[in-house]
Protein backbone atom coordinates (compact mmCIF):
# COMPACT_ATOMS: atom_id res chain seq x y z
CA UNK A 1 0.00 0.00 0.00
CA UNK A 2 1.73 3.38 -0.90
CA UNK A 3 2.37 5.71 1.42
CA UNK A 4 1.75 2.99 4.29
CA UNK A 5 3.17 5.17 7.81
CA UNK A 6 0.49 8.10 6.84
CA UNK A 7 -2.22 5.76 5.88
CA UNK A 8 -5.72 6.14 7.43
CA UNK A 9 -7.10 3.29 9.40
CA UNK A 10 -10.89 2.46 9.29
CA UNK A 11 -11.39 1.87 13.57
CA UNK A 12 -14.66 0.50 13.35
CA UNK A 13 -18.15 0.11 11.57
CA UNK A 14 -21.13 -0.17 13.06
CA UNK A 15 -24.78 -0.67 10.91
CA UNK A 16 -28.50 -0.15 11.27
CA UNK A 17 -31.74 -1.30 9.30
CA UNK A 18 -35.65 -0.31 10.11
CA UNK A 19 -37.55 -2.73 12.51
CA UNK A 20 -39.86 -3.56 9.82
CA UNK A 21 -38.76 -6.25 8.02
CA UNK A 22 -39.67 -7.73 4.59
CA UNK A 23 -40.03 -11.25 3.38
CA UNK A 24 -39.30 -11.30 -0.23
CA UNK A 25 -41.85 -14.28 -0.57
CA UNK A 26 -44.38 -11.85 0.87
CA UNK A 27 -42.71 -8.99 -1.07
CA UNK A 28 -43.81 -11.25 -4.23
CA UNK A 29 -47.14 -11.79 -2.81
CA UNK A 30 -47.74 -8.47 -1.99
CA UNK A 31 -46.94 -6.97 -5.56
CA UNK A 32 -49.20 -9.79 -7.00
CA UNK A 33 -52.04 -7.99 -4.89
CA UNK A 34 -51.13 -4.78 -5.40
CA UNK A 35 -51.05 -4.76 -9.64
CA UNK A 36 -53.66 -7.18 -9.68
CA UNK A 37 -51.59 -8.24 -13.07
CA UNK A 38 -52.85 -10.69 -16.35
CA UNK A 39 -50.96 -14.04 -16.52
CA UNK A 40 -47.83 -12.77 -18.16
CA UNK A 41 -47.13 -9.92 -15.76
CA UNK A 42 -47.49 -12.16 -12.72
CA UNK A 43 -45.45 -14.88 -14.42
CA UNK A 44 -42.91 -12.05 -14.94
CA UNK A 45 -43.32 -10.68 -11.43
CA UNK A 46 -42.23 -14.46 -9.91
CA UNK A 47 -39.82 -14.83 -12.05
CA UNK A 48 -38.02 -11.34 -10.94
CA UNK A 49 -38.74 -12.22 -7.38
CA UNK A 50 -37.33 -15.67 -7.32
CA UNK A 51 -34.44 -14.71 -9.19
CA UNK A 52 -33.44 -12.31 -6.84
CA UNK A 53 -31.50 -13.97 -4.54
CA UNK A 54 -32.69 -12.07 -1.95
CA UNK A 55 -34.41 -13.21 1.42
CA UNK A 56 -35.21 -10.32 3.11
CA UNK A 57 -35.15 -6.27 3.42
CA UNK A 58 -35.67 -3.72 5.42
CA UNK A 59 -38.00 -0.35 5.14
CA UNK A 60 -39.26 2.78 6.82
CA UNK A 61 -42.26 2.59 5.54
CA UNK A 62 -44.70 -0.67 6.50
CA UNK A 63 -47.52 0.83 5.74
CA UNK A 64 -46.52 0.39 1.89
CA UNK A 65 -46.26 -3.29 2.39
CA UNK A 66 -50.01 -3.86 4.15
CA UNK A 67 -52.28 -6.19 2.13
CA UNK A 68 -55.06 -4.30 0.48
CA UNK A 69 -57.61 -5.90 2.10
CA UNK A 70 -56.74 -5.02 5.58
CA UNK A 71 -56.48 -1.54 5.16
CA UNK A 72 -58.10 1.74 4.64
CA UNK A 73 -58.47 3.78 0.55
CA UNK A 74 -55.88 6.00 2.85
CA UNK A 75 -53.46 4.12 3.89
CA UNK A 76 -53.41 1.60 0.54
CA UNK A 77 -50.43 1.06 -1.34
CA UNK A 78 -51.78 3.22 -4.01
CA UNK A 79 -52.67 5.79 -1.86
CA UNK A 80 -49.11 5.92 -1.11
CA UNK A 81 -47.52 5.95 -4.31
CA UNK A 82 -49.38 8.77 -5.15
CA UNK A 83 -47.94 10.82 -2.10
CA UNK A 84 -46.20 13.98 -3.04
CA UNK A 85 -42.17 14.71 -2.77
CA UNK A 86 -42.97 16.72 -0.09
CA UNK A 87 -45.04 14.28 2.02
CA UNK A 88 -42.14 11.81 1.51
CA UNK A 89 -39.43 13.92 2.67
CA UNK A 90 -41.40 14.91 5.85
CA UNK A 91 -40.98 11.03 6.41
CA UNK A 92 -37.15 11.34 5.43
CA UNK A 93 -36.68 13.77 7.71
CA UNK A 94 -37.55 11.55 10.74
CA UNK A 95 -36.29 7.95 9.75
CA UNK A 96 -33.05 8.72 8.16
CA UNK A 97 -31.79 10.85 11.17
CA UNK A 98 -32.77 7.75 13.19
CA UNK A 99 -31.48 5.40 11.63
CA UNK A 100 -28.23 7.06 10.71
CA UNK A 101 -27.74 7.83 14.98
CA UNK A 102 -28.12 4.05 15.80
CA UNK A 103 -25.82 3.04 13.20
CA UNK A 104 -23.69 6.10 14.07
CA UNK A 105 -23.26 5.16 17.64
CA UNK A 106 -22.87 1.54 16.71
CA UNK A 107 -19.48 2.86 15.00
CA UNK A 108 -18.64 4.75 18.19
CA UNK A 109 -19.54 2.15 20.24
CA UNK A 110 -17.36 -0.30 18.63
CA UNK A 111 -13.93 1.30 19.13
CA UNK A 112 -11.97 2.60 22.15
CA UNK A 113 -9.74 5.28 20.92
CA UNK A 114 -12.22 8.00 20.24
CA UNK A 115 -15.48 9.64 22.03
CA UNK A 116 -17.40 11.91 20.31
CA UNK A 117 -15.95 14.72 21.84
CA UNK A 118 -12.68 13.54 19.83
CA UNK A 119 -14.57 13.60 16.37
CA UNK A 120 -13.41 16.81 14.54
CA UNK A 121 -15.03 15.95 10.78
CA UNK A 122 -18.75 14.65 9.96
CA UNK A 123 -19.40 13.57 6.61
CA UNK A 124 -23.13 12.66 6.30
CA UNK A 125 -23.56 10.25 2.37
CA UNK A 126 -26.91 10.10 1.10
CA UNK A 127 -29.24 10.49 -1.84
CA UNK A 128 -33.19 9.40 -0.62
CA UNK A 129 -33.74 12.95 0.55
CA UNK A 130 -32.87 16.21 1.32
CA UNK A 131 -34.17 18.46 4.06
CA UNK A 132 -32.03 21.78 6.20
CA UNK A 133 -31.56 21.44 9.43
CA UNK A 134 -29.96 18.21 8.00
CA UNK A 135 -29.01 14.94 9.08
CA UNK A 136 -25.38 16.28 9.89
CA UNK A 137 -26.65 19.06 12.02
CA UNK A 138 -29.02 16.53 14.16
CA UNK A 139 -26.90 13.92 14.48
CA UNK A 140 -24.27 16.77 15.99
CA UNK A 141 -26.64 17.45 18.46
CA UNK A 142 -28.00 13.69 19.60
CA UNK A 143 -24.39 12.11 19.32
CA UNK A 144 -22.96 14.85 21.67
CA UNK A 145 -20.37 15.88 19.01
CA UNK A 146 -18.58 19.38 19.76
CA UNK A 147 -20.42 22.40 17.89
CA UNK A 148 -17.47 23.53 15.87
CA UNK A 149 -16.88 19.91 14.22
CA UNK A 150 -16.69 20.57 10.32
CA UNK A 151 -19.71 19.09 8.12
CA UNK A 152 -19.74 17.86 4.63
CA UNK A 153 -22.72 15.93 2.77
CA UNK A 154 -22.01 14.07 -0.36
CA UNK A 155 -25.30 14.20 -1.84
CA UNK A 156 -26.94 12.20 -4.54
CA UNK A 157 -24.06 10.51 -6.24
CA UNK A 158 -26.01 7.31 -5.69
CA UNK A 159 -24.47 3.68 -4.57
CA UNK A 160 -21.02 4.07 -4.51
CA UNK A 161 -21.42 7.33 -2.84
CA UNK A 162 -20.11 5.48 0.29
CA UNK A 163 -16.66 5.17 -1.78
CA UNK A 164 -16.30 8.86 -2.01
CA UNK A 165 -17.31 9.45 0.94
CA UNK A 166 -14.46 7.50 2.46
CA UNK A 167 -11.78 9.27 -0.59
CA UNK A 168 -12.74 12.60 1.44
CA UNK A 169 -12.16 11.68 4.61
CA UNK A 170 -9.13 9.90 3.51
CA UNK A 171 -7.90 13.30 2.09
CA UNK A 172 -8.55 14.69 4.84
CA UNK A 173 -6.80 12.37 7.72
CA UNK A 174 -3.53 12.55 5.10
CA UNK A 175 -4.07 16.68 5.33
CA UNK A 176 -4.29 16.73 8.72
CA UNK A 177 -2.74 14.25 11.39
CA UNK A 178 -5.18 15.31 14.02
CA UNK A 179 -8.35 14.82 12.16
CA UNK A 180 -11.01 12.21 13.14
CA UNK A 181 -13.68 12.10 11.13
CA UNK A 182 -16.88 10.58 11.75
CA UNK A 183 -18.69 8.56 8.34
CA UNK A 184 -22.33 8.25 8.52
CA UNK A 185 -24.10 6.90 4.93
CA UNK A 186 -28.04 6.68 5.31
CA UNK A 187 -30.47 5.59 2.62
CA UNK A 188 -34.39 5.16 2.38
CA UNK A 189 -34.91 3.62 -0.50
CA UNK A 190 -38.57 1.89 -0.40
CA UNK A 191 -39.55 5.78 0.35
CA UNK A 192 -39.66 6.45 -3.85
CA UNK A 193 -41.02 2.88 -5.07
CA UNK A 194 -43.37 3.62 -7.80
CA UNK A 195 -46.28 0.94 -8.98
CA UNK A 196 -46.65 1.45 -12.49
CA UNK A 197 -45.73 -2.15 -13.46
CA UNK A 198 -43.30 -1.18 -15.95
CA UNK A 199 -39.87 -3.54 -16.36
CA UNK A 200 -37.95 -1.42 -14.65
CA UNK A 201 -40.06 -0.38 -11.42
CA UNK A 202 -40.70 -3.83 -11.28
CA UNK A 203 -37.19 -4.81 -10.86
CA UNK A 204 -36.53 -1.98 -8.96
CA UNK A 205 -39.34 -2.91 -6.14
CA UNK A 206 -38.15 -6.28 -5.89
CA UNK A 207 -34.29 -5.12 -5.51
CA UNK A 208 -33.88 -2.52 -3.18
CA UNK A 209 -34.14 -1.89 0.77
CA UNK A 210 -33.18 0.90 3.68
CA UNK A 211 -29.99 1.07 5.62
CA UNK A 212 -27.12 3.36 7.65
CA UNK A 213 -23.40 2.47 7.92
CA UNK A 214 -21.40 4.74 10.00
CA UNK A 215 -17.23 4.36 10.14
CA UNK A 216 -15.05 5.75 12.16
CA UNK A 217 -11.18 7.13 10.68
CA UNK A 218 -8.02 9.09 11.36
CA UNK A 219 -4.95 8.86 10.84
CA UNK A 220 -3.14 5.73 11.11
CA UNK A 221 -0.58 6.93 14.22
CA UNK A 222 -3.36 8.35 16.56
CA UNK A 223 -5.46 5.39 17.75
CA UNK A 224 -4.93 3.10 20.71
CA UNK A 225 -5.37 -0.11 19.58
CA UNK A 226 -4.91 -1.59 16.61
CA UNK A 227 -7.47 -0.47 13.56
CA UNK A 228 -9.64 -2.64 11.31
CA UNK A 229 -8.12 -1.80 8.28
CA UNK A 230 -5.98 0.52 6.48
CA UNK A 231 -7.81 2.40 3.87
CA UNK A 232 -6.65 3.98 0.19
CA UNK A 233 -5.39 4.42 -2.87
CA UNK A 234 -8.28 5.29 -4.48
CA UNK A 235 -9.52 5.24 -8.14
CA UNK A 236 -12.14 6.31 -9.96
CA UNK A 237 -13.37 6.73 -13.62
CA UNK A 238 -16.79 7.88 -15.23
CA UNK A 239 -18.02 6.45 -18.67
CA UNK A 240 -20.20 8.65 -20.62
CA UNK A 241 -20.91 6.36 -23.51
CA UNK A 242 -22.76 4.22 -20.55
CA UNK A 243 -24.71 7.54 -19.19
CA UNK A 244 -28.46 6.40 -19.42
CA UNK A 245 -27.96 2.98 -17.43
CA UNK A 246 -27.99 4.31 -14.12
CA UNK A 247 -30.02 7.47 -13.60
CA UNK A 248 -31.71 9.38 -9.93
CA UNK A 249 -34.12 12.16 -10.69
CA UNK A 250 -36.25 14.27 -8.94
CA UNK A 251 -39.82 14.26 -9.78
CA UNK A 252 -43.46 15.50 -7.91
CA UNK A 253 -44.32 12.08 -6.43
CA UNK A 254 -40.68 11.04 -4.96
CA UNK A 255 -37.47 10.49 -6.83
CA UNK A 256 -37.39 8.13 -10.18
CA UNK A 257 -34.36 5.52 -10.36
CA UNK A 258 -33.56 4.90 -13.81
CA UNK A 259 -31.76 1.38 -14.26
CA UNK A 260 -30.86 0.59 -17.92
CA UNK A 261 -31.69 -3.03 -18.67
CA UNK A 262 -28.92 -3.84 -19.89
CA UNK A 263 -26.68 -2.65 -16.51
CA UNK A 264 -25.51 -5.24 -16.08
CA UNK A 265 -24.20 -6.08 -20.05
CA UNK A 266 -22.66 -2.48 -19.93
CA UNK A 267 -20.32 -3.55 -16.57
CA UNK A 268 -18.72 -6.50 -18.09
CA UNK A 269 -15.99 -5.07 -20.32
CA UNK A 270 -15.57 -2.06 -17.70
CA UNK A 271 -14.98 -3.66 -14.48
CA UNK A 272 -11.76 -5.69 -15.51
CA UNK A 273 -10.15 -2.79 -17.07
CA UNK A 274 -10.59 -0.49 -14.57
CA UNK A 275 -9.81 -2.81 -11.93
CA UNK A 276 -6.52 -3.98 -13.83
CA UNK A 277 -5.24 -0.39 -14.38
CA UNK A 278 -6.05 0.55 -10.77
CA UNK A 279 -4.15 -2.23 -9.08
CA UNK A 280 -1.09 -2.01 -11.67
CA UNK A 281 -1.06 1.70 -10.81
CA UNK A 282 -0.08 0.61 -7.57
CA UNK A 283 2.02 -2.71 -7.75
CA UNK A 284 -0.74 -4.79 -6.90
CA UNK A 285 -2.06 -7.61 -8.47
CA UNK A 286 -5.63 -9.35 -8.86
CA UNK A 287 -4.57 -12.08 -6.63
CA UNK A 288 -3.03 -9.92 -4.11
CA UNK A 289 -6.67 -9.18 -3.30
CA UNK A 290 -8.24 -11.96 -0.58
CA UNK A 291 -11.30 -9.21 0.41
CA UNK A 292 -13.79 -8.46 -2.19
CA UNK A 293 -15.97 -5.85 -1.59
CA UNK A 294 -18.04 -5.35 -4.28
CA UNK A 295 -21.54 -3.44 -3.93
CA UNK A 296 -24.06 -6.03 -4.17
CA UNK A 297 -26.27 -4.19 -6.67
CA UNK A 298 -28.29 -6.93 -7.45
CA UNK A 299 -27.61 -10.97 -8.60
CA UNK A 300 -26.76 -9.88 -12.08
CA UNK A 301 -23.95 -7.31 -11.26
CA UNK A 302 -22.49 -9.51 -9.13
CA UNK A 303 -22.68 -12.70 -11.41
CA UNK A 304 -21.08 -10.02 -14.26
CA UNK A 305 -18.14 -9.24 -11.99
CA UNK A 306 -17.52 -12.71 -11.04
CA UNK A 307 -17.45 -13.98 -14.23
CA UNK A 308 -15.57 -10.61 -15.72
CA UNK A 309 -12.77 -10.92 -13.17
CA UNK A 310 -12.54 -14.73 -13.42
CA UNK A 311 -13.19 -15.04 -9.27
CA UNK A 312 -13.69 -18.20 -7.13
CA UNK A 313 -17.32 -18.88 -6.44
CA UNK A 314 -16.27 -17.97 -2.48
CA UNK A 315 -14.97 -14.32 -3.64
CA UNK A 316 -17.90 -12.58 -3.46
CA UNK A 317 -19.66 -14.50 -0.47
CA UNK A 318 -20.14 -11.70 1.74
CA UNK A 319 -21.53 -9.31 -1.13
CA UNK A 320 -24.06 -11.99 -1.69
CA UNK A 321 -24.40 -12.49 2.03
CA UNK A 322 -25.20 -8.84 2.38
CA UNK A 323 -27.88 -8.90 -0.59
CA UNK A 324 -29.42 -11.66 0.63
CA UNK A 325 -30.24 -10.26 4.44
CA UNK A 326 -30.74 -7.00 2.86
CA UNK A 327 -31.16 -6.14 -0.56
CA UNK A 328 -29.29 -3.45 -2.19
CA UNK A 329 -29.35 -0.28 0.35
CA UNK A 330 -27.74 1.91 -1.98
CA UNK A 331 -24.64 3.99 -0.73
CA UNK A 332 -24.27 2.01 3.04
CA UNK A 333 -24.34 -1.76 1.55
CA UNK A 334 -20.52 -1.99 0.76
CA UNK A 335 -19.59 -0.78 4.61
CA UNK A 336 -22.31 -3.75 5.17
CA UNK A 337 -19.73 -6.04 3.01
CA UNK A 338 -16.35 -4.55 4.51
CA UNK A 339 -18.15 -5.29 8.25
CA UNK A 340 -19.08 -8.87 7.21
CA UNK A 341 -15.59 -9.18 5.82
CA UNK A 342 -13.83 -8.10 8.86
CA UNK A 343 -16.17 -10.08 10.93
CA UNK A 344 -14.62 -13.61 9.07
CA UNK A 345 -11.24 -14.99 10.04
CA UNK A 346 -8.59 -14.01 8.13
CA UNK A 347 -7.65 -15.41 5.02
CA UNK A 348 -4.25 -15.98 3.16
CA UNK A 349 -4.58 -12.38 2.03
CA UNK A 350 -4.94 -9.04 4.12
CA UNK A 351 -5.36 -7.23 0.80
CA UNK A 352 -8.75 -5.89 0.29
CA UNK A 353 -10.71 -3.94 -2.76
CA UNK A 354 -14.29 -2.53 -2.63
CA UNK A 355 -15.80 -1.45 -5.66
CA UNK A 356 -19.14 0.52 -6.61
CA UNK A 357 -20.93 1.99 -9.08
CA UNK A 358 -22.89 4.83 -9.33
CA UNK A 359 -24.75 6.73 -12.49
CA UNK A 360 -22.80 8.01 -15.40
CA UNK A 361 -21.90 4.86 -14.81
CA UNK A 362 -19.07 5.78 -12.79
CA UNK A 363 -17.02 3.39 -11.01
CA UNK A 364 -15.10 3.89 -7.80
CA UNK A 365 -12.91 1.73 -5.95
CA UNK A 366 -11.29 1.49 -2.73
CA UNK A 367 -7.67 -0.48 -2.01
CA UNK A 368 -7.52 -1.28 2.08
CA UNK A 369 -5.73 -3.80 3.63
CA UNK A 370 -6.88 -5.39 7.40
CA UNK A 371 -5.41 -4.90 10.68
CA UNK A 372 -2.60 -7.13 11.22
CA UNK A 373 -3.50 -7.47 14.76
CA UNK A 374 -7.06 -7.82 13.88
CA UNK A 375 -8.53 -11.79 13.96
Amino acid sequence: MSNEVHATSLWSIGTAVPTHRLNQTDALDLMLEWHQPEPDLARRLRFIYRRSQIDSRYTCCPYMYTPLVSVSSADNPSAWSKLTTQQRMQVYETEAVDLAETAAQRALDAQSSFTPADITHLIVVTCTGFVAPGPDLLLLERLGLRPDVRRLQVGFMGCSAALNGLQTADAICRSDPAAVVLLVSVELCTLHFKPNPTEENLIITSLFGDGAAATVLSNAETGAVPALCRIGPFASRVYAQTRDSISWRIEDQGFAMGLGLSNAKDLRPLVPTFINEFLQAYGWQQDHIGLWAIHPGGRAILDTCERALDLSSEALSSSRTVLRNYGNMSSPSVLFVMQHLLNTPPSESDRGLSLGFGPGISLEGMLWQRGEEHD
